[in-house]
């Protein structure tokens, strides 16, 4: 993972971790319309998600849902493997003065902690709370 195209590839991972999660998680949050209610009310489980959309749809719901609250641990922890992954690839890159390659590693990185980071926002946590509820 020691060249521009080894920081594509990780990146390509770290946004599929978040992809997945923001389409099974974040996506049916605002599609059944809890976006209306006070987070609160959401969090402490007023609405069940396994009377709604995804997990509603025939002989696959189910699954999506299972995928869902899988991605919300599976998704910090890529993107956190990920980060320390680009990270030690772009020390390695800085010490052998290819530069390019460092720099390619360092936005990954970056990248991956914002993203992270945002899984400790209170709406972040609330779709937690509403997930696991």
């Amino acid at each position: 993972m020691t060249t521009v195209r080894g920081a594509v590839w990780l990146g390509v991972v770290a946004l599929a971790g978040v992809v997945v999660y923001a389409v099974l998680v974040v996506l049916p949050y605002f599609v059944n319309g809890l976006h209306r209610f006070p987070l609160a009310d959401v969090a402490i489980g007023y609405h069940d998600p396994k009377d709604l959309w995804p997990a509603t749809v025939p002989y696959v719901g189910g699954w999506l849902h299972l995928f869902g609250v899988l991605s919300m641990a599976f998704a910090p922890a890529t993107l956190l493997c990920v980060a320390f992954a680009s990270g030690f690839a772009s020390v390695w890159a800085s010490t052998r003065r290819a530069w390019t390659v460092a720099g390619a590693h360092a936005v990954v990185v970056l990248g991956c902690l914002a993203a992270a980071a945002w899984f400790f926002t209170p709406f972040a946590e609330a779709l937690v709370g509403w997930q696991l509820d």
